[in-house]
């Protein structure tokens, strides 16, 4: 659904017309620049768990061999080091003790869409990227633009609420696209919530 296509949608989710409503508008506030440089322990650390071990992302010598300026970060890693920081010094990131608590600030967080029906629930149930430059080490990463693709509502056993899908672009310093990430969300009411 596009622009102007709330209109075709009954019921409880009339809701979300609004939102459908926006389709392709750009709901980005702003740039989110990544919190470091891209930097080789930084790649280590990121791979090290999942133990990958292509020379590529730990070889300098094999890296320029293959025509890379510097060791090049795992595709797996972008959206990390595109992340800003999710605390500064004098800010506050925690300001509830409960055992559930979220961060006051928090780049992964479920960005707000201009007139969106109240959700509770939140779950992201795709990302797909298409990749078009390296990132490498030295690099500096930035989500630049949140295009709303689409919004569905649907009710489902978790509850009623609406898949919403955006993209965004990362690109390094130098304004090099890197890639294109789309990511589908489900933004809900938990069923036992929505039945009432």
């Amino acid at each position: 659904m596009g622009r102007g296509e709330s209109a075709k949608v009954d019921g409880w989710a009339s809701a979300w017309g609004p939102v459908i409503d926006q389709v392709g508008a750009d709901l980005a506030l702003r740039e989110q620049v990544g919190a470091d440089p891209v930097e080789a322990g930084m790649i280590r650390r990121f791979l090290e768990p999942v133990e990958l071990g292509a020379a590529l992302h730990y070889d300098p010598v094999l890296a320029s061999e293959l025509g890379y300026d510097a060791l090049p970060a795992p595709v797996s890693s972008y959206m990390s080091f595109s992340l800003a920081p999710l605390w500064q010094p004098g800010e506050i990131l925690f300001d509830s003790d409960d055992r559930n608590a979220m961060p006051v600030s928090n780049p992964a967080a479920k960005q707000p869409i201009p007139g969106e029906p109240h959700t509770s629930g939140f779950v992201m149930v795709n990302i797909e990227a298409d990749y078009y430059s390296p990132a490498c080490v030295g690099d500096r990463l930035k989500r630049v633009g949140l295009r709303l693709m689409g919004c569905k509502p649907r009710q489902t056993r978790l509850g009623r609420g609406a898949f919403i899908t955006f993209e965004t672009d990362i690109v390094r310093g130098d304004g090099g696209l890197v890639a294109v990430y789309r990511m589908t969300q489900f933004r809900y009411e938990p069923a036992t919530e929505a039945a009432s």
